[in-house]
């Protein structure tokens, strides 16, 4: 909203008091369900951003809800990568109200598109000062569950380099046991409808927002990292619903076919994250951290080492959302819908293979001999280790029995010999052993003597 545009009934205007502390300069921005103002802060002197809910928006069912959720999230995460909360209000005619630091800059999503990308180290730092926030919101108990380079807000400070500032945890979720907003905020989350944007959603968020944990946040951020190393998402359609269907059943297109030079190893990192079974992607931020650093400046080291040691120290009493994974059945899937246009122009190989599609309902398994070789061989040896054994035991069982019969049909054969030697006159010796009388011997038994 420009600043001569005329406010939103019911939207404090310029030079009004808000609760008697804070004074209004002029409009900042205005959505559907509410605006935002910068004011002077009496007591300091100081301008700071206050994000008031229009009067309409308090009769959408949820809506105040969604807003408590973001503040006391917001207020009770200690980050500087955390918009900072100040105070929470509600003015004359109700519409609840939260005075937060006021920032200068811009998000994310203005810094990126089909035409342009960031470096290997701006995305980097990046997400990893994003990392550092979550790290503090998982130890708490909050899972974010919109995150996106909207929400992500680079503002500008008046000594040191810019900083990523975490917007927006109006849809968050906390744990039962969350340290942060304590069991009076479970009933914030008693929900399974969709929430969140579809582009940034992971699978288990596409089948119920509520049956989430701190992984989704991971896909989530896998995705923003995509988009700012490519300029493109994983998942594009012509429809949210068209992309949801994607996310469940669909491969994510591999990174490197949008931007072939970025490094292989890169490419794992943000292609671990979109992994469809949350068990399979990094299992917390200090990890994701831990494996992106390597691609950062100096400020994304700082923020990784924040992370990995935020997630230490919450070694034992970090919540614990979902310890099993979460199984996706694609056996029922909805069948995706193509790429868009401008993707599939972009990325002419990236299409459904007939290995990623479920079998007809009707299928017969393959024949035998289109099992793996190593399966194959595998089959062929055990068939043939079974006939050799056969042999073998046989060989050994019936060994002792044959050895005896021989052993005794060649002592009778040879007393009929030395029977015969003593009424042959001067016959000699060696000629009664002769091969004659093993050879019956053989004959007799039907065994070769060696």
């Amino acid at each position: 909203m420009t600043e001569d545009a005329t406010p939103n009934e019911g939207i404090p205007r310029a030079g009004e008091t808000i609760d008697g502390k804070y004074k209004v300069v002029r409009d900042l921005a205005e959505g559907g369900m509410g605006a935002i103002l910068l004011a002077t802060d009496l007591s300091t002197g100081e301008h700071v951003a206050i994000k008031v809910m229009l009067p309409a928006a308090i009769q959408i069912e949820g809506a105040v809800t969604r807003f408590e959720r973001e503040a006391r999230a917001a207020a009770g995460i200690l980050s500087e990568h955390v918009v900072r909360i100040f105070h929470v209000g509600e003015l004359q005619n109700g519409a609840p109200f939260m005075v937060m630091e006021y920032l200068e800059g811009k998000d994310l999503s203005d810094l990126v598109g089909p035409e342009k990308s960031l470096s290997v180290a701006e995305a980097a730092d990046y997400v990893l000062q994003t990392c550092e926030a979550m790290a503090e919101a998982h130890k708490g108990g909050i899972v974010h569950r919109d995150l996106k380079p909207s929400n992500l807000f680079l503002a500008e400070r008046e000594k040191g380099p810019k900083i990523i500032k975490v917007l927006d945890f109006g849809i968050s979720k906390f744990s039962a046991d969350s340290a942060i907003v304590g069991k009076e905020g479970v009933a914030l989350t008693a929900t399974s409808m969709m929430m969140g944007s579809p582009l940034y959603m992971s699978p288990e968020q596409v089948r119920s927002a509520k049956n989430v944990d701190r992984r989704s946040d991971i896909w989530s951020l896998g995705v923003i990292l995509y988009e700012l190393l490519s300029g493109r998402l994983p998942f594009e359609a012509d429809n949210p619903g068209a992309v949801c269907a994607m996310i469940v059943a669909d491969a994510a297109v591999p990174l490197r076919w949008m931007k072939k030079d970025l490094p292989e190893s890169l490419e794992k990192v943000v292609m671990r994250c979109l992994a469809k079974e949350p068990a399979e992607r990094y299992q917390d931020v200090a990890e994701l951290a831990a494996a992106l650093r390597p691609f950062a400046s100096n400020v994304g080291h700082v923020a990784a080492a924040q992370a990995v040691k935020t997630m230490e120290n919450a070694s034992g009493i970090l919540p614990t959302l979902h310890a099993a994974p979460i199984k996706l059945d694609l056996s029922a899937r909805a069948m995706a819908a193509p790429m868009s246009k401008a993707t599939m122009a972009a990325t002419p190989n990236a299409r459904r293979t007939p290995s990623s599609l479920p079998p007809p309902p009707n299928s017969t398994p393959p024949p035998a001999n289109h099992l793996p070789k190593k399966e194959r061989h595998f089959g062929r040896n055990l068939v043939l280790l079974m006939i050799f054994g056969g042999l073998g035991f046989g060989a050994w069982k019936f060994r002792a029995p044959i050895a005896a019969k021989v052993e005794s049909e060649t002592a009778d054969e040879l007393a009929k010999m030395s029977s015969s030697e003593t009424n042959a006159p001067d016959a000699d010796s060696t000629s009664l052993m002769s091969p004659i009388n093993l050879d019956a011997a053989v004959a007799t038994t039907g065994f070769e003597i060696a």
